[in-house]
């Protein structure tokens, strides 16, 4: 059995469409005072910021978008039980959204952490193997390189779905890269451990309101 790696991009569009609004911004002093993005069965963003709002009074939340740049992943020939790299040429971004809320919120230190947990099994199919009858191997998928985006916002919306409609208060960007030697390669040992950290580079950062 032969073992290599293969690199993936993938082009979309966000999975989170932002409404705009005339509410007042009741995040304007909210600081980021810790994140991480960390690989547990797919990407985990989060997020510890100051100055978080009552939630039942002004709820607010946590979007976090990764744009993927890097995928590592093995294709499996049932026949032989060989694997080989797969090809693409594509890119994704996929995003999602955590409240700030009292399951998360310290009253005594004034912060608020939130975690955004997203699905990375979709972003390869079979054709992207060196050969479309060939199989990708679900648990060998990992992302290695992304963009970042956390933005906190303001949740707009009606009472019963306040994060339907949100106003950004915050962004920040980072460029993530795995840490570890990990991969496919006589010298890689294979997918990451859960809760392993990527390193990030803060590239923009960006108070709205």
């Amino acid at each position: 059995m032969f073992k290599r790696m293969m690199m993936i991009g993938i082009l979309g569009i966000s999975l989170l469409a932002r409404l705009g609004s005339e509410a007042e911004a009741h995040l304007a002093g909210t600081v980021i005072v810790g994140g991480y993005v960390k690989h547990v069965s797919s990407l985990e963003g989060g997020i510890t910021v100051k100055g978080v709002p009552n939630p039942d009074t002004n709820p607010s939340a946590l979007v976090f978008t990764a744009t993927i740049t890097r995928v590592r992943f093995q294709c499996e020939n049932p026949a032989n039980n060989q694997v080989a790299p797969g090809q693409s040429a594509d890119r994704t971004v996929i995003a999602g959204i955590a409240p700030f809320d009292e399951g998360n919120i310290n009253k005594k230190k004034g912060t608020g952490t939130a975690a955004v947990h997203l699905d990375t099994d979709f972003v390869v199919t079979n054709e992207d193997c060196v050969n479309p009858n060939w199989f990708v191997v679900p648990e060998s998928i990992f992302v290695e390189e992304l963009s970042a985006k956390f933005e906190t916002v303001e949740c707009t919306g009606p009472d019963s779905d306040p994060c339907s409609s949100t106003m950004l208060a915050y962004e920040e960007l980072r460029d993530c890269v795995l840490s570890g030697n990990y991969g496919y390669g006589k010298k890689e040992n294979g997918t990451p451990p859960p809760d392993t950290l990527y390193d990030c580079t803060l590239t923009s950062q960006e108070h709205v309101k």
